[in-house]
């Protein structure tokens, strides 16, 4: 506590760096230059062909690798491989990274051979945000520096994330049940996998299991002399091997040429999203935007252009703006609304089919009121598209949002909620490719039953050899009780018998092995056939919504074909009354009047003409732009089909990992309740220490002494049947006074007092007491005109000129002949601290100093406690 209330004061306003040690010199200078782009592999479990990391490696100069690797508990490790033999494998060395300023790591590791090592960082968050940062790597191994440049590691971090997923997307789909995670280095068995003929392997044989691979069995001389008994054996032994080496190599090069299809598939996925992120994001965008303007325009030129002069013109121009602004308004909300936009397309055709027929006279009033009847049916039918819109969205952000709420308020449950729902979506998008595994897998798994039909029929083979051998080998034993001098002949039939049993165990492991490859072949089929009848389900219950939907929208339009009906019998009655009037015209009693209503109508009909053409055009351009929102709309409903079928096969994936979920989120919540009880400890001790910070503070404001905690030790409980200890100061301090007065002070010393200069003007003492390092100077009192003031001054100045980063001072409990400072110096080497004590006697002024690191500061403030209780 007492060191952080002296830091806290100490270092106020000074730039404090971390106490780890620098770099150190001496080391290759200058910055490696990348020689390549990053290349980024999957590295497989030899055990069981599984992925287990993903490495990102790239060349650099001077022949050197840089390999970064992260498995799926996203745990780092870093490998650097100099390819040629520069180490000790036995030997420790002593590793610093320095990712950017401020953050070192430091570590003391053995290499993996003697041409690569390799360190595992963890989860190291603040690591690679410094290092995406500064761009440049620091690496110094037991003082040889290297500085790797790294312009572009945050697509490289992008490349190795996108990686684990489909690692853990795979593991995931092929395995129900979580499998046990190995947590040792990520590149401890093939650190630099990620380039042609980089391995940071210390041990060949540990890196697969120490289970070294079958030798060619060689036929020993005594058997190429003798071709009397069984001459065909050592070929047969040969054969068999070479045989068990072409199906090692056929083996390795398919799952090379997996490793090359699961990478090129993984690099069309992202240039895929990438483009429809760009897509979406740009010219979706630019396109609503855009109508929206031209819709604005357009209402602001209607709204000034419409003038009615009559009653029955001003009803239905109100009308018809009414539908025009309801039609905007539409076309400014989601997309979801163009559903409705579509069916007030076919609404605008019934209007276009009316107009020319109502040219030539007035609209009727029941037309209006049906046009109006109309809108709100439109209305109606927007609100429930809208409802239903709503309800899919509330569904399909119903799991997230739960699982959310289960970690809310830690900000690190919620990247991992976030990043399993990420995981998740990412297991959608492989629906895509579901039917070409289920083809590779097919064709694998035909590949291996003929591979394991062929074993079958060479391993009849080999039985029928060793059945028949045998027989030849009793016949020879019968041969060899008649005659007792070919008994090394029977020896050699037996070690040869042995020979052939030995190659049939292992054709017979090996078979047991292709087995087992092709029942896990069987089960990856089951599994992705499972997979697709889920999907054939969630298809057949959304081909099942979709008529439903079909069969409301024809409801729709045989209700809108009534109204059409409707219409055109008020078309013919119209028709009627028109025919009416003119027979009416014929008689001259009303020839004037009727003239005059002529004439009326005349202009009437010109300027309803003249408005129902400009509606004509306005109609048409909305004609148009309803036909590319239908476009839009047909789009976004396939969207909308696809999103569906993600969802439910989300849901159902989240039903079946709900008991995994709930226990991961007990367990959660438990950690959750500790990390809660360890912050309110911390948080306690914080007031503490804020509490003595500002009662310090008050103090050195008021200039009232701080007494140290050797003196208020002293005058709490003074020694029993002693009185206070006084130490006096004998004139001219020689080497043996200095000593005394430690020794009297119970300073622990380690080896005795050295005088390390001396003077007619300075005497010059140093020593060491464990972790601290001890000087006293001693000169005249009057080598400064301002006496014991200005030699304090003069140290305190000389200590600041010889700092070569921050320096901060402080004094305390000063009195007329002592006084107490608390000096510190921040550097790129660290900090170092020092307490003095500063006094005089008998015409010397004495400074004893006790020097150590920012660690141990409080106990070189106890050493000086120690000595200046006791001056006077």
């Amino acid at each position: 506590m007492r060191r952080s209330l002296a830091l806290s004061f100490l270092l106020t306003g000074t730039a404090f760096v971390a106490f780890s040690p620098a770099f150190a010199q001496g080391g290759a200078a200058g910055t490696l230059a990348p020689q390549g782009g990053w290349s980024l592999t999957r590295v497989d479990n030899p055990s069981n062909g599984a992925a287990t990391y993903c490495a990102l490696a790239r060349p650099y100069e001077k022949n050197i690798i840089f390999t970064l690797g992260r498995n799926i508990t996203e745990e780092y490790s870093i490998a650097v491989d100099f390819q040629t033999p520069q180490m000790d494998p036995e030997k420790p060395y002593k590793i610093t990274l320095q990712p950017g300023p401020g953050q070192i790591r430091a570590f003391e590791m053995l290499p993996v051979s003697d041409r690569a090592m390799v360190v595992r960082l963890g989860w190291d968050e603040s690591f690679f945000e410094a290092l995406e940062a500064s761009q440049n790597l620091k690496v110094s191994i037991s003082g040889v520096d290297y500085a790797f440049s790294m312009p572009d590691i945050k697509r490289g971090q992008e490349d190795l994330s996108g990686c684990i997923r489909e690692v853990q997307a795979a593991r995931k789909a092929a395995s129900p049940s979580p499998e046990k995670v190995a947590r040792g280095d990520v590149l401890n068995a093939e650190a630099g996998s990620g380039l042609k003929g980089f391995s940071a392997r210390k041990d060949e044989g540990k890196s697969q299991g120490n289970v070294p691979p079958p030798a060619p069995a060689k036929p020993s001389a005594k058997t190429a002399a003798k071709k009397d008994v069984s001459p065909t054996m050592p070929a047969m032994s040969s054969a068999a091997q070479a045989e068990a080496a072409d199906i090692r190599n056929e083996l390795s090069a398919v799952r090379a040429e997996n490793i090359t299809l699961r990478q090129a598939l993984e690099q069309q996925r992202r240039h895929f999203e990438e483009d429809y992120k760009k897509a979406e994001d740009s010219n979706a965008v630019a396109e609503m935007k855009e109508k929206i303007r031209l819709l604005e325009k357009e209402k602001a030129q209607l709204q000034a252009r419409a003038l009615p002069e009559t009653n029955g013109e001003k009803d239905k121009i109100a009308s018809l703006e009414r539908s025009i602004k309801t039609l905007e308004e539409n076309n400014r909300n989601l997309k979801g609304e163009l559903q409705a936009v579509y069916a007030s397309e076919k609404k605008e055709a019934l209007l276009r089919k009316d107009l020319p027929k109502n040219e030539g006279g007035e609209i009727s009033v029941a037309q209006a009121k049906e046009l109006k009847t109309l809108q709100e049916d439109l209305a109606a039918a927007i609100a429930e598209k809208n409802r239903v819109a709503k309800e899919l969205e509330i569904v399909r952000t119903q799991a997230e949002d739960k699982q959310l709420a289960a970690v809310a308020g830690d900000k690190g449950l919620e990247r991992a909620v976030r990043r399993f729902n990420e995981a998740e979506r990412e297991i959608k998008r492989l629906g895509g490719v579901l039917e070409q595994e289920r083809k590779e897998s097919a064709a694998e798994k035909k590949a291996l039953e003929d591979r394991l039909a062929a074993r079958a029929a060479g391993e009849n083979q080999q039985a029928a050899r060793i059945s028949a051998l045998e027989e030849e080998l009793e016949s020879a034993k019968k041969q060899l009780g008649a005659a007792q001098n070919i008994s090394a002949d029977a020896a050699r039939l037996e070690t040869d018998k042995q020979k052939l049993a030995q190659d049939s165990a292992a054709l017979k492991t090996q078979l047991e092995s292709e087995a087992a490859e092709k029942a896990r072949a069987e089960q990856e089929n089951q599994r992705l056939a499972g997979l697709l009848e889920q999907e054939r389900n969630v298809s057949a219950a959304e081909k099942a919504e979709k008529k439903a939907l079909e069969d409301r929208l024809a409801a729709k339009a045989a209700g809108e074909n009534q109204q059409a009906a409707r219409i055109a019998a008020l078309e013919q009655e119209l028709e009627s009354a028109k025919n009416q009037l003119g027979a009416a015209q014929k008689l001259s009693v009303k020839t004037s009047r009727l003239e005059a209503d002529k004439q009326k109508l005349a202009q009437d009909s010109a300027i309803w003409k003249k408005q129902v053409s400009e509606l004509k055009t306005r109609m048409q351009e909305m004609t148009e732009q309803n036909k590319v929102l239908a476009s839009e709309k047909e789009q976004i409903a396939r969207r909308v089909e696809t999103l569906e079928a993600e969802h439910m096969a989300q849901k159902e994936q989240a039903q079946k990992q709900a008991p995994q979920n709930i226990a991961e989120t007990e367990r959660l919540q438990a950690d959750i309740v500790k990390k809660d009880a360890e912050i309110k400890t911390y948080r306690d001790r914080l007031r503490t220490a804020e509490k003595d910070i500002s009662s310090l503070q008050e103090r050195l404001a008021s200039s009232t002494p701080v007494p140290s905690a050797a003196a208020r030790l002293n005058e709490a409980h003074p020694a029993a049947g002693t009185e206070e200890r006084v130490i006096s100061i004998p004139a001219g301090m020689s080497q043996g006074d200095v000593q005394g007065l430690l020794t009297r002070a119970g300073l622990p010393l380690r080896g005795n007092i050295k005088k390390s200069s001396s003077s007619a003007a300075l005497s010059v003492y140093s020593w060491e007491t464990g972790a601290l390092r001890g000087q006293a100077e001693v000169s005249p009192l009057d080598a400064s005109p301002d006496g014991f003031n200005g030699l304090v001054e003069s140290y305190v100045e000389k200590a600041r000129r010889q700092c070569t980063g921050d320096f901060a001072a402080a004094a305390s409990g000063q009195t007329p002949q002592r006084t107490n400072y608390e000096l510190a110096c921040v550097s790129g080497g660290g900090t170092v601290a020092s307490s003095v004590v500063f006094f005089q006697e008998k015409g010397s002024f004495v400074a004893i100093s006790h020097e150590t690191s920012a660690e141990n500061m409080d106990m070189a403030m106890d050493a000086r406690d120690q000595l200046a209780s006791g001056i006077r």
